[in-house]
């Protein structure tokens, strides 16, 4: 077959026979043709948008948040070629738009996952809000254009339409640690092997705790009481943590429990100065008689 074709072209040339372009002699093909730009029908959906971070009324310790969301274009019957031309969000600490993207018809794709970080947040009550454009074309009529060599067949006039939907989330930066103040042991020695461990926090915590000489935390609801403690010296820190996730605690208390003082030595010379005692009295008695 190959050897045929190359046969044919070689003797065309040779006779000189030209070919026609039977493309542009009988030309078919089609163009789209703006008439300007409408308001979306009642036919076409908004674009979804799903915020999945940062939670809902959530609260953070760290003024580095990730915002990440899924967008789709929404369901139409009448529209063609719908994309989503635009993501961005405004928040209430930034008075620029921060973009996810920002495109003209550049993709077909029906959905999108997007996420950018939001840093240097400050401390306090936020509200972020994201919109979604999304762009399309509604077919109005179609017919032939222009005439002879330069007609088109196929012309589809068509006007634009932009619809826009959005999505709300709130939540809390708090970088500020609880406040611990111990309100019975001190920096001293105590005689009692049992002591109070008293304290008060400023702010409400979800989670107590303390470290009695550099071992692991212990859990407690509230003030306590350290027992059995050894001779010597002790130390003891308590944590609180917020439902943020910050966690505070003062310095450590050093203080050291006292060995009791030895009676047992004490009562010995007491109870031979008592027996002195008892013979001087019965030798003064024999010598009166």
């Amino acid at each position: 077959m190959t050897a045929i074709i190359i046969s044919t072209l070689l003797f065309s040339a040779l006779a000189g026979i030209q070919f026609i372009n039977l493309g542009r002699a009988n030309p078919i093909h089609s163009i789209w043709i703006s008439e300007g730009d409408v308001a979306s029908d009642r036919k076409t959906k908004p674009p979804t948008i799903s915020i999945l971070a940062p939670e809902r009324n959530n609260v953070y310790s760290t003024d580095n948040i990730s915002l990440s969301l899924k967008a789709r274009i929404g369901d139409s019957v009448t529209a063609y070629y719908p994309v989503l031309r635009e993501i961005y969000c405004e928040t209430d600490w930034q008075t620029s738009k921060i973009y996810f993207y920002n495109h003209s018809w550049s993709s077909l794709h029906p959905s999108s996952f997007e996420v950018i970080n939001l840093t240097e947040i400050p401390a306090g009550n936020h509200t972020i809000m994201v919109y979604a454009v999304e762009s399309g074309k509604y077919l109005t009529h179609r017919g032939p254009k222009g005439s002879g060599l330069n007609a088109i067949n196929y012309a589809y006039y068509y006007v634009n339409f932009n619809i826009t939907d959005c999505a709300l989330v709130r939540f809390t930066v708090d970088t500020t640690p609880p406040k611990v103040r111990v309100l019975s042991l001190q920096n001293k020695t105590y005689g009692s092997s049992d002591l109070p461990l008293n304290f008060e926090v400023d702010l409400t915590v979800s989670q107590i705790t303390y470290s009695l000489n550099g071992q692991g935390n212990v859990t407690i609801s509230g003030n306590t009481t350290l027992t059995n403690l050894s001779y010597g010296d002790h130390n003891v820190t308590i944590y609180a943590t917020d439902e943020a996730g910050n966690t505070g605690a003062p310095e450590a208390i050093i203080f050291s429990i006292a060995e009791p003082f030895p009676t047992t030595m004490v009562i010995a010379p007491i109870a031979l100065v008592a027996v002195c005692g008892v013979g001087l009295v019965v030798y003064f008695k024999k010598r009166k008689r």
